[in-house]
C-alpha cells in the first residue's frame, strides 16, 4: 500500500468489480500485483507460488496461477458471510420491535444490493417469512434520494429519534425517581443536580418541523441575557442523571433573552424538534406574551462549561 500505491489501488478496484459480479458459484480471477510477488520473496525467502501450494492448495480455497489469483467459491462465500450474517442479524433485531412486526417486504438498495451473493443470502434467510425486492439500479437509489431531498425536504414527513435527547439541569426531588441522590434546598424546593431532563425519546416518531410538548424551566436570580444548557443524548428511554453510562454530552443550547425582560426570576418554555436533518430548539416566555427568544444549538461546543442549572430547575 505504501511502496507501490498505484498497484494496490488497481488490485483493490479489480477485487471490488469482481466482488459485485460474484453470484455464488463461479471462481473469481484477479490479476495479482507483480510488486507483491517479488516483495514476498524478498521478505519471506520463498516463492509465493510455493507458499500457495504448501498452505492453501490442500483446502482448495485459492490458487496462484502465473500472475492470476483464483478465489474459489468456498472462500468467496466465507468472505461474504461476514457481511451477510450481520445484515440478516440486524434485520432480525429490527423485526423484534413491536412497531415493525407488520413489515412483510424488504427493499434492498445501495451498492451492496447489486451483489447477487448478498441478495441471495438475504432471500434464502427470509424465504418463508418476508418478500425481498431488489429494484433495478439500487446502487444509485441512495444518491437519488439525497438529491430529491435536497430539492424538497418535505418528502420526509416523520423522523424516528435515534437517541433520547435532553438537557442538563436541576429537577424537583422525587424519592421514587432520584434514588440514592441527596436533595438540597433551592428557592424553597427540594431539588437534585445533574439531572437529565428529557425532550425527545429514542424511537419516538417526530413530525418534521412541528414542535413537541414544551418543558418549563424556572430561572432564578439571573444576571445575564443568555441562558445556557448542556445538551445530552442517551441510548436509554428514561435516563435520570447525565453521568449515566448511556449518556454523552453532544453540545450546548444557548437562549438569548431580550433586554426588555428585566425580571431576574422568569419562566421559560423550551421545545426541541427535528427540522430536516437537524435538531432544532425554540424558546418562549409564557409570562411575556409577544416576546421572542433566540435559541441556538451549538454541536461543536462540547466543553465542560456548566449549564445554568445553578440558577434554574425544571417545573
Amino acid at each position: 500500500m505504501k511502496e507501490d500505491t498505484s498497484q494496490w489501488l488497481e488490485f483493490e478496484s479489480n477485487f471490488e468489480a469482481k466482488k459485485r459480479r460474484y453470484e455464488g458459484k463461479q471462481d473469481i480471477t484477479l490479476t495479482f500485483p507483480a510488486y507483491l510477488i517479488s516483495a514476498f520473496k524478498t521478505v519471506r525467502k520463498i516463492e509465493l507460488q510455493d507458499h500457495f501450494e504448501r498452505d492453501y492448495m490442500r483446502n482448495r480455497m485459492c490458487q496462484l496461477i502465473g500472475n492470476n489469483l483464483v478465489l474459489k467459491p468456498k472462500l468467496m462465500d466465507h468472505l461474504f458471510a461476514n457481511a451477510t450474517d450481520k445484515i440478516n442479524a440486524h434485520i432480525e433485531d429490527l423485526r423484534r420491535k413491536e412497531k415493525l412486526k407488520i413489515i412483510s417486504t424488504i427493499l434492498l438498495v445501495g451498492g451492496f444490493s447489486e451483489s447477487k451473493a448478498v441478495v441471495n443470502a438475504v432471500k434464502e434467510h427470509f424465504k418463508n417469512e418476508l418478500r425481498v425486492v431488489t429494484p433495478p439500479y439500487g446502487g444509485s437509489a441512495i444518491l437519488k434520494g439525497a438529491v430529491m431531498y435536497g430539492w424538497d425536504q418535505n418528502i420526509i414527513a416523520v423522523r424516528v429519534c435515534p437517541f433520547t435527547y435532553g438537557v442538563h439541569t436541576r429537577c424537583v426531588y422525587n424519592a421514587n425517581i432520584h434514588k440514592g441522590s441527596t436533595p438540597k434546598e433551592f428557592n424553597g424546593k427540594r431539588v437534585v443536580d445533574n439531572c437529565f431532563h428529557k425532550h425527545l425519546e429514542i424511537d419516538e416518531p417526530v413530525l418534521v418541523g412541528e414542535n413537541t410538548t414544551p418543558s418549563t424551566y424556572t430561572l432564578i436570580n439571573r444576571n445575564k441575557l443568555v441562558a445556557t444548557w448542556r445538551i445530552y443524548k442517551s441510548t436509554q428511554k428514561n435516563p435520570v442523571f447525565c453521568h449515566e453510562k448511556s449518556c454523552s454530552h453532544i453540545g450546548t443550547l444557548r437562549i438569548e433573552i431580550p433586554p426588555s425582560v428585566k425580571e431576574t426570576n422568569i419562566k421559560m418554555n423550551i421545545c426541541m424538534t427535528c427540522c430536516g436533518t437537524e435538531l432544532k430548539a425554540t424558546a418562549f416566555l409564557p409570562d411575556h406574551k409577544g416576546v421572542e427568544c433566540v435559541a441556538n444549538l451549538d454541536f461543536l461546543d462540547t466543553s465542560s462549561l456548566e449549564s445554568d442549572m445553578v440558577s434554574s430547575f425544571t417545573e
